[in-house]
């Protein structure tokens, strides 16, 4: 390692392995409900914006201490909507939403939203 903490290269290590068993996991769920309810899922949660554990931070005096930290990561480039995006986009071609046929009609709306 030429640059940075050891130590902190491993627990970032750690917690990269264990996102990636955790998006393993949601696509094979995922998967299981396709078509029509992963569909109107997926858009209930576009819609809704998801929301992350880390918007229950609270320092004991700001209430609004998550959308403080959530401005500045998007400001400096650590987590932006380009971001979602880039998560997002190569999951809806894996799954080929924009050619999946019998929808019911809720979720044909939704595909047309995705």
């Amino acid at each position: 390692m030429q640059h940075g903490d050891i130590k902190l290269a491993q627990i970032c290590s750690i917690i990269a392995s264990d996102e990636k068993c955790h998006e393993t996991a949601y696509i094979k769920i995922a998967e299981k409900l396709f078509p029509n309810d992963m569909e109107i899922a997926s858009v209930d949660m576009m819609r809704r914006k998801i929301s992350m554990p880390a918007h229950l931070m609270y320092d004991g005096h700001d209430h609004n201490l998550f959308d403080h930290f959530a401005m500045v990561a998007s400001r400096i480039g650590v987590y932006t909507a380009r971001d979602c995006g880039e998560i997002v986009e190569p999951l809806v071609a894996k799954w080929k939403v924009e050619k999946l046929t019998g929808l019911t009609s809720e979720g044909r709306e939704a595909q047309g939203y995705v």
